[in-house]
Parts: structure tokens; sequence; C-alpha cells
């Protein structure tokens, strides 16, 4: 159902803009079900020297519960980005686009 509802990923033409644009590494985070305002991408970002940037997606709010999927830009050395993806994977669910 909530799949049906929000439309946060972007279609194919979408991603090829944001490739354009966008050089670092791309990665989908899942949000769903999370109760907590814990900032965790930035926390994450700033503790592994990694910039951000949410490119794409949105949070929606059903039944006192958020829901979504963010497309985000990260940007730092190789060895960096793994870690943080590593980390986020702690935190929602995590897809790499090929790059």
């Amino acid at each position: 159902f909530v799949g049906s509802v929000l439309h946060h990923l972007p279609d194919a033409e979408s991603l090829q803009r944001i490739r354009r644009i966008h050089r670092g590494r791309l990665v989908q985070l899942h949000v769903e079900n999370r109760e907590t305002d814990d900032p965790f991408l930035s926390r994450v970002a700033r503790h592994h020297g990694v910039d951000f940037n949410i490119v794409y997606g949105g949070v929606s709010e059903l039944q006192s519960r958020l829901f979504g999927s963010l497309t985000v830009e990260l940007l730092g050395p190789d060895e960096a980005v793994d870690a943080a993806v590593a980390e986020l994977r702690g935190h929602a669910e995590v897809a790499e686009f090929a790059r």
C-alpha cells in the first residue's frame, strides 16, 4: 500500500538527469516506519568526512509514521564513502545505484 501512495523513486529519465549533474556516488535511502527525529544522515556524513546532497525523493507521514525514499549523492574519498554507506545501513535500507 505504501509504495502505491509514495512516488519518491526517480524514473529512468530523472536518473539520467541526476547522473549528468551529480558526479558523486548515488545511493537510495529507504525510510519506513520511522518515529525518530535522529539526524542520522548528517551525523554519519560528518563522522566520515563525507559531504551529501539530497538529489531526489521525499518523506511522507502516514498514520504518525514516516515513510519515503531519498536519493542521496555522497562526495568524498572512496574509503570514506564506503564507510559512510556501511554505517547508513544501520539506520535505513540502502541501495546503491550502479556507477
